[in-house]
């Protein structure tokens, strides 16, 4: 006879950063946005930040303290040995009103590096929103779109699309900064230019901006998606005195399609800019950022931190046999399921630890018996624990499933 663990429905934590939008998240996921305010990210996992609970014995316990009650039961010996005690994971649905920051993401040794000398010299604790570093682990992402509308900056363009996509709008003081970039490119002359750009006095920064804006409002031409003209002047609505707002010149445009992916490794720069992703992530909060933001900016950081070399992304396309997305990260794997009554989802039953997201309809969950155990509401998510037994995903949804490898 089957044995089967409980499983355990999440409530999770919404994030209202400024560049939420106020009713994709809600409609998505079904729930009224009674304060009126943007609705940014929904965590579901173990950070301290924004941890998930869930209901026991009629009490909210922190998922984490439900995992602490006993590790082995709930990870498994494998998980233990190789993660510790918690889920080395975060799963995230983004509603990308506005674009995001200019950011990137720490490697390892330099988020322990910045974790213990930010702890040294601030008195805000790790959860503050100011602080740069809230915690020691590095950061890398898998972004699925969840719509056909996913637009992000991701990686540097190639050192002659730079050069050819500045030159139009390049002051006297761009050209400047840009002269080591065109006689000799390389990682060392477009590290130079980025730093030496972010870097100019704001009354330099605006001869910039006011020169770009000259050169894009003097066309008639309409500018598609795929165009820099039509982010920059996106970006310069929302961040008219920024320099950051050039990003679209001299990083890749790339638009996700529906249910394909990237992967956005520890120093890679990026930025999100409209559309609903699902993500996933090492646990970690850690965001470097260098422009298009109210909150901290830490230019210092750019020359250790961020990679200066072209690079496009890959789109990535889920695997057929697995419905996973191939990733080089051992903490995390993202796969999803499309279930209805005659084609549904079933659980194997030495899974490891993981969390399931409903989108598109509810899942009926039940037991090999045919006896219906819990129903995952649209927006609703549930802990699987380790080798929980055989159950079965029916209904009209469809299921976002994150685990270990």
């Amino acid at each position: 006879m089957t044995q089967y663990k409980p499983l355990f429905i999440l409530k999770n934590v919404i994030k209202t950063y400024a560049w939420g939008d106020r009713k994709m998240l809600p409609d998505l996921l079904q729930y009224e946005n009674q304060a009126n305010i943007p609705q940014a990210e929904l965590w579901m996992g173990t950070h301290p930040n924004g941890t998930s609970f869930t209901e026991v014995n009629n009490t909210l316990i922190s998922l984490q303290d439900l995992i602490q009650t006993d590790p082995q039961f709930f990870l498994g010996k494998d998980h233990i040995s190789q993660y510790g005690e918690e889920l080395p994971f975060l799963l995230k649905v983004l509603a990308i009103g506005t674009p995001l920051s200019l950011q990137v993401h720490p490697s390892k040794t330099h988020a322990e590096e910045g974790f213990y000398e930010e702890n040294r010299h601030t008195n805000s604790p790790s959860t503050h929103e100011n602080r740069i570093y809230k915690d020691n682990n590095h950061k890398r992402e898998l972004l699925v779109a969840y719509n056909d509308e996913f637009w992000a900056l991701c990686g540097f363009r190639s050192y002659t699309s730079i050069i050819e996509g500045l030159m139009p709008i390049a002051s006297e003081t761009l050209q400047q900064i840009l002269h080591d970039l065109r006689v000799s490119p390389s990682s060392s002359s477009l590290q130079q230019f980025i730093y030496s750009l972010l870097s100019l006095s704001q009354e330099e920064k605006e001869e910039i901006i006011i020169k770009t804006m000259q050169v894009i409002t003097s066309t008639s031409q309409s500018f598609t998606q795929q165009h820099p003209y039509f982010w920059i002047k996106k970006l310069w609505d929302i961040h008219p005195h920024d320099i950051a707002i050039l990003a679209p010149l001299y990083m890749n445009i790339v638009h996700i399609p529906q249910n394909k992916a990237i992967f956005v490794d520890s120093g890679t720069i990026h930025s999100y800019l409209q559309g609903i992703g699902i993500e996933i992530l090492t646990l970690s909060d850690n965001v470097i950022r260098f422009g298009l933001t109210p909150k901290p900016i830490d230019i210092a950081s750019l020359r250790k931190i961020v990679r200066f070399e072209p690079i496009y992304p890959e789109i990535l396309q889920m695997d057929i046999s697995t419905h996973s997305f191939s990733t080089p990260c051992q903490e995390f794997l993202l796969s999803y399921q499309s279930i209805n009554n005659t084609n549904p989802f079933i659980l194997q039953s030495n899974n490891t630890a993981q969390i399931i997201l409903a989108l598109n309809g509810k899942a009926y969950i039940y037991t090999n018996r045919n006896k219906l155990y819990k129903i995952l509401q649209q927006g609703q998510s549930i802990f699987v624990p380790h080798n929980a037994g055989s159950y079965c995903f029916r209904g009209e949804s469809t299921l976002f499933i994150a685990s270990t490898p």
